[in-house]
């Protein structure tokens, strides 16, 4: 009751300040994330951001989902960028969050496709876009990476859990496995005018696996990048500078070496000046 009553009187702000003291302080941790899934349970209405007024079910998800709060400058990067009628391809979708906001930006005329590989959280995909009826959204059960076929999954609770055909003792599933570039060459949807990838460490074969869809549709592209890639600023130097990319920080810092958990917004600033190996 306490925790609900707080995220309703709580600013912004200060509900990301309390979102981001589990992490500052261990020890309010465990409170913190009780207090918050209280928040989260059930269907409602997103308060605050880009979502403010969609419905969204966020059952054991993030509290900032359905209060609007989530990650303020990613929200504003989609904002910026994405516009009415443009074709969003959503890499990582988990429930649709960030799905859903890009449904409301490209508006009836555009086109959302959500890439999930585990079944449940795709279907909790479809219904947070069936709650706002959005009938543009397309989800996808398959992971991304840079060849289709199928690789193992781990779903363990470490530093990366997106660890696609690696040790299959670990807690995980065989899920299908897709390329952007063998998608939009296949598939009866749209090439891409804006890409969101969050892959938990994946990122790089994603991008790899995109590298024909970026030199020909040149779409601009953000990213998280896990803390577990080292020297990102050098992979895009060597395979997407050639394509005509730049990587900037979201938060106008520079690109780490290794360590760190950021965003980057890639774009095209010039045509590319090699062909794809």
């Amino acid at each position: 009751m306490f925790a609900r009553l707080a995220a309703r009187l709580l600013p912004p702000p200060a509900l990301r300040f309390i979102g981001r003291l589990q992490y500052r302080v261990p020890v309010l941790g465990p409170l913190i994330r009780r207090a918050a899934g209280r928040v989260a349970t059930g269907e409602g209405v997103i308060r605050y951001g880009v979502g403010t007024g969609l419905r969204f079910q966020g059952d054991g998800a993030v509290a900032g989902y359905l209060l609007g709060t989530s990650e303020p400058e990613l929200q504003e990067a989609f904002a910026e960028r994405i516009r009415p009628g443009d074709t969003v391809y959503d890499l990582g979708a988990n429930i649709g969050f960030y799905m859903i906001l890009a449904a409301r930006l490209v508006g009836p005329t555009g086109r959302v496709v959500a890439f999930e590989p585990f079944p449940a959280t795709a279907a909790a995909a479809r219904h947070n876009a069936r709650l706002n009826a959005f009938d543009q959204v397309h989800v996808i059960e398959a992971a991304v990476a840079d060849r289709p076929g199928e690789e193992w999954l781990m779903t363990g609770t470490g530093p990366v859990t997106f660890r696609l055909g690696e040790d299959r003792e670990q807690p995980g599933q065989l899920v299908p496995v897709i390329s952007v570039d063998a998608f939009v060459s296949t598939a009866e949807e749209p090439p891409p005018d804006f890409v969101k990838i969050d892959v938990e460490g994946a990122e790089e074969r994603v991008l790899l696996g995109m590298k024909d869809t970026l030199r020909q549709h040149r779409p601009t592209v953000l990213c998280e990048v896990h803390y577990a890639i080292s020297d990102f600023a050098g992979f895009v130097a060597r395979e997407l500078g050639p394509l005509g990319y730049t990587a900037t920080r979201i938060d106008g810092d520079g690109i780490p070496e290794a360590g760190a958990r950021f965003h980057v917004v890639l774009t095209p600033l010039s045509e590319p000046i090699t062909s794809t190996t």
